[in-house]
């Protein structure tokens, strides 16, 4: 209870990257960016018009921002 939940030693050493949904009704905006602040995350990206099933709603955009995120952190 007294050591944070998230650190290096505890949930690894693998940079993250947040996607915003920013259309998720399941998970509004508000939510997910407090989740956000309570991780380490090397960056936050946006996406428009995605919603819960990001995969469904925008998967060409996904493809580009994850083809995109794994080319910057390897």
């Amino acid at each position: 209870q007294q050591r944070p939940p998230f650190s290096a030693a505890r949930y690894g050493a693998v940079t993250k990257v947040y996607v915003v949904a920013k259309q998720d009704l399941a998970m509004v905006e508000e939510y997910q960016r407090q989740m956000i602040a309570g991780i380490p995350v090397a960056e936050v990206r946006e996406m428009a018009d995605a919603d819960h099933m990001v995969m469904f709603s925008a998967p060409e955009e996904l493809a580009g921002h994850l083809a995109d995120i794994a080319n910057t952190y390897t």
